[in-house]
């Protein structure tokens, strides 16, 4: 960034910075705070093309994407690896400093970039057999290892599940029903393991070593879960029930989401402008379980415009929780992942402008090979940053056909 973005960036922190203040009263519950409008793209990031050409540039993008997860998938079928690409990170990131932490990892990374070519409905020859291996990578059925104090595992389980729940929902996945509901299972009982007692998960610790439960990871599994139950698949009573309303526990007077339980007793919880990313996955869950309202999203929207730069702040900084607000890099792809998900949910409610710029978004920040990172995590940031990416993109596509693209540029 600029030294002058930066300048202007300290100084809206300086104005906006400091306590809450005195909340209004309303039949005794606080009402939410308005977020804050001039937050809205300091960083002037706002899309440089629109309608047709965006579209077109959008496709070309989605086409690179695409080509380097074929050319870079594992010979068993997963993506990443615990090998970093750069030396001076080999103890850096996810999935470095033990076969637990690697093992979750590998799974999640390779779910999520599973689920980006089951979306894909028309697939190459070549997209469909990299397909296929990572389904029968995502089918086995072997429990994922676990060294203390490093319970990435549960992001194997938790990603794992939610892929299987859409390969299950597929058309492709019938002929495979008892495969993955056998898989299923594994990680329904892996996040069973993991659980804290307040209901949801931390995710650098069991909970017999203690910490606090983060909103953001609970939000996922706790979603992942309710699709699981959903589709038949055995759920523990009270499981998903006791994670959805954690969940719902952690969200502000402001109506975004506190990084972890940590700030359960404090309704005005720190780190505000680093909200966005979570904010969004607690939102698309919640809505996923029928517990937030129309109104719910739109407002996940409006603090995910508020804090959309302040990601962007953290994007690629090599140590994580020093940029603005403490905000790490590996939120940023994810992030948008979840809002575009939960976007779709609210259709016509959603001006063209916000899908535009997500897709514009991803269209900037892709690398010259065609992938997305946005930390070096290990061998895996540019994977599952490019699992995200494609999601994003695909939304995109859905949400504003390319005749509409068309007309609008009309």
């Amino acid at each position: 960034m600029h030294h002058a973005s930066k300048v202007a960036l300290g100084m809206l922190l300086v104005l906006g910075a400091g306590p809450l203040g005195a909340q209004e009263q309303r039949g005794g519950m606080p009402v939410p705070q308005e977020v804050n409008e001039n937050r809205r793209d300091v960083m002037k990031l706002a899309p440089q093309k629109t309608g047709i050409e965006l579209r077109t540039m959008a496709e070309d993008s989605y086409r690179r994407g695409l080509a380097f997860l074929v050319a870079c998938q594992n010979e068993d079928g997963s993506f990443g690896s615990f090998d970093p690409k750069m030396a001076e990170l080999k103890d850096f990131g996810f999935g470095t400093a033990s076969r637990g932490a690697n093992d979750g990892v590998l799974t999640a990374c390779t779910a999520i970039c599973a689920k980006a070519f089951l979306r894909k409905k028309d697939r190459t020859e070549t997209e469909e057999k990299a397909f296929r291996d990572a389904v029968d990578f995502l089918l086995l059925t072997d429990k994922l290892a676990y060294d203390m104090g490093e319970a990435f595992n549960t992001w194997g389980y938790g990603y794992e599940l939610d892929f299987l729940c859409d390969f299950l929902e597929s058309a492709e996945g019938k002929d495979r029903k008892d495969e993955i509901v056998a898989a299923a299972r594994i990680c329904v009982l892996g996040l069973k393991r993991f659980q804290q007692a307040d209901g949801g998960w931390n995710y650098y610790a069991p909970p017999i070593a203690g910490g606090e439960s983060m909103c953001f990871n609970t939000a996922n599994f706790a979603e992942a879960l309710y699709r699981a139950a959903s589709l038949g698949i055995p759920v523990p009573g009270g499981m998903t029930e006791d994670a959805a309303k954690l969940v719902k526990r952690m969200q502000t007077i402001r109506g975004g989401f506190m990084y972890d339980a940590r700030f359960l007793l404090s309704t005005r919880e720190v780190n505000v402008l680093s909200s966005a990313a979570r904010t969004a996955a607690a939102t698309e869950a919640l809505a996923e379980m029928g517990i937030f309202t129309e109104q719910d999203l739109l407002r996940g929207l409006a603090i995910f415009d508020e804090g959309e730069n302040w990601l962007e702040d953290g994007r690629k900084l090599i140590v994580p929780h020093t940029a603005v607000d403490q905000v790490s890099g590996y939120f940023f792809f994810y992030g948008y992942h979840y809002l575009a998900e939960y976007l779709h949910r609210l259709g016509d409610r959603v001006p063209v402008s916000r899908h535009e710029r997500n897709a514009w978004t991803m269209i900037r920040t892709q690398e010259k090979n065609g992938c997305w990172w946005d930390t070096a995590a290990a061998d895996y940031g540019d994977k599952w940053g490019t699992g995200f990416a494609l999601m994003v993109l695909q939304r995109y596509f859905e949400d504003c056909p390319r005749e509409g693209a068309v007309a609008g540029a009309e």
